[in-house]
């Protein structure tokens, strides 16, 4: 079963055999990227939503495509992904723990 970070699912996973994998959702990423720059013009969220925002360009355009075109659509986001993922890791390494930005990079 693949869940949501929603709180009541929590006793669900456990550090073994679980039945659910926790995934994140992109919009709710996005969305603590977008609240922390909306409040206070943070630099690293606007760089996410930037990141973010080519994801979402590349799904647009597959959104009706054939199966071929989704493999292709695939092929395009993979290096975005990777390079968000190296991004965010670095960031994080030099992000404080338990603030906003650090909230955000942790649930992406």
């Amino acid at each position: 079963m693949l869940v949501d970070d929603y709180g009541g699912y929590k006793a669900l996973f456990s550090k073994t055999a679980s039945p659910c994998t926790e995934l994140g959702c992109w919009a709710h990423a996005r969305r603590k990227f977008f609240d922390l720059h909306q409040a206070n013009a943070s630099t690293v969220a606007f760089e996410a939503l930037q990141r973010i925002g080519k994801l979402y360009a590349v799904e647009a355009e597959g959104k009706h495509s054939s199966t071929e075109a989704r493999q292709i659509r695939a092929e395009k986001s993979l290096p975005i992904l990777q390079s968000l993922h190296d991004w965010l890791l670095q960031t994080r390494f030099h992000t404080a723990d338990g603030g906003g930005t650090a909230k955000a990079i942790d649930y992406t």
